[in-house]
């Protein structure tokens, strides 16, 4: 749907390190630019609720946009093919390549160890790889004992 499609364009649009609120930060600028595109309130209220589901608290989607955006943010994740998964780690630091490597290595960890212990895709397709995303995760440091 074109709600998902947008939100999903502007989810990480706002990024800023060590900030804790980028999905609402996110969130109100697509609401803003969708509001000078004259788009309805209901389409722009589903676009917000959309972006801030992609902080990936845990709980269960509300329904399945939620579920698809939130497996669409974190797809490569649990990808089997090792390479394909550093070269997205690689492309990822590329774009943050301003933020020093401490900050970003920090900011990285920390986001990996929140994934371990909740359940990270909810989409039928998703959850085909939900083994693969803890092996992954596990292989860059994260486990149950330090997460």
């Amino acid at each position: 749907d074109d709600d998902v499609r947008i939100a999903g364009y502007y989810h990480d649009i706002i990024w800023m390190p060590g900030a804790l609120d980028l999905e609402e930060r996110s969130a109100e600028y697509a609401d803003r630019q969708l509001h000078e595109y004259r788009l309805p309130q209901e389409f722009r209220d589903t676009v917000y609720r959309l972006i801030l589901a992609t902080k990936h608290n845990g709980l269960r989607p509300a329904d399945w946009k939620e579920a698809a955006i939130r497996d669409a943010d974190l797809w490569t994740l649990g990808t089997d093919d090792w390479n394909k998964f550093e070269e997205t780690q690689q492309q990822i630091r590329w774009e943050f390549r301003h933020v020093p490597d401490e900050v970003y290595n920090s900011n990285r960890l920390a986001m990996f160890k929140k994934m371990f212990p909740i359940q990270i895709f909810w989409t039928w397709t998703g959850a085909a790889r939900e083994q693969q995303a803890r092996n992954n995760l596990r292989r860059v440091g994260i486990d149950l004992g330090n997460a």
